[in-house]
């Protein structure tokens, strides 16, 4: 979905006619399932819908407007960009299997202890509109016994009353938004609701471990060593497959290393002599290193975006 796309999908919302609903939850990685939702109910049935509305609306003009442009996630998107990531991605499709279902079975029953954020679900009336969930990684509860000053207002003789009863706030800003399967995340903070440090780790395990299997080293212990110690897992999110194919044909593997400057047995296997070939050869084969066809010289890159011609 392209930026001028996802601000008609919020223009879409802040006007249309949807049904809102609000959730807050809390985190906890010590069950299989970390996630428990609460049901919140407004006394005024418009308080929400003028909120949500609001919203949207502010998303639209102050976030999106500014951003550069969308582009798929990588782990190292720059954040004058907003990543974008499939719900059906293994980096989050089991915890948010997990956080759907536990929308989907929310009670009205509150929650004990501290609240992690809050999810603001739309739903279109008219069949031709995307629902919209809005999510934000904040606590809403103040709890005034613990502020660094004393909150008061006025009562109806005009006399000041102090405020002692915790208060809801709810941000006028996001952390992400769901659209048509799309998460679309304007930091980090995805990251931490869906845990996906932990499967990176897994995904940069896997990785390894299905290089060892294709015979392309001539010392595999060093190579596993090496690329265990990788400092960042996330490198891995960007493998790409027709790379690591070169490295399962003897003739490509050969022109792989020459052209990384490793070198090579008897059998075109490469040979590792520390850790730092080890990385050249991850950034590689993860679409961070790429030859320059005027130069020929090695270039290493971030983040990289196929220009459409």
């Amino acid at each position: 979905m392209s930026k001028d796309l996802l601000k008609t999908k919020l223009n879409d919302a802040s006007i249309g006619l949807y049904n809102w609903t609000l959730y807050f939850f809390t985190i906890d990685r010590r069950s299989p399932n970390p996630y428990i939702v609460h049901k919140i109910r407004f006394r005024r049935s418009d308080s929400l819908q003028k909120y949500a509305r609001a919203l949207m609306q502010t998303e639209e003009k102050y976030k999106i407007e500014k951003i550069e442009q969308v582009q798929l996630y990588t782990g190292e998107n720059s954040k004058v960009v907003c990543d974008k990531i499939s719900l059906c991605n293994n980096l989050i499709k089991k915890d948010w299997e997990y956080l759907f279902n536990d929308i989907a079975n929310a009670s009205d029953e509150k929650i004990q202890g501290k609240y992690n954020g809050y999810i603001l679900i739309g739903v279109p009336i008219q069949e031709d509109k995307s629902s919209v969930t809005a999510i934000k990684m904040a606590n809403p509860i103040i709890d005034m016994h613990k502020q660094k000053s004393i909150v008061f207002n006025f009562t109806e003789e005009n006399e000041l009353d102090i405020i002692s009863d915790n208060i809801c706030r709810l941000y006028m800003d996001v952390d992400m938004l769901i659209i048509d399967d799309w998460l679309y995340s304007f930091n980090l903070k995805a990251e931490v609701l869906f845990n996906m440090e932990k499967t990176m780790q897994k995904i940069k395990n896997d990785a390894i471990q299905n290089l060892l299997k294709i015979d392309a080293f001539s010392n595999e212990a060093d190579f596993e060593k090496y690329a265990k110690s990788y400092p960042s897992a996330r490198t891995f999110i960007t493998l790409n497959q027709e790379r690591v194919k070169k490295l399962e044909n003897r003739k490509q593997r050969k022109k792989v290393a020459d052209m990384l400057k490793l070198q090579t047995d008897a059998y075109d296997r490469i040979c590792f002599k520390n850790k730092e070939e080890v990385a050249l050869l991850i950034k590689y084969i993860c679409f961070k290193m790429f030859k320059d066809d005027e130069t020929k010289g090695l270039l290493e890159a971030s983040n990289v975006t196929k220009v459409a011609r």
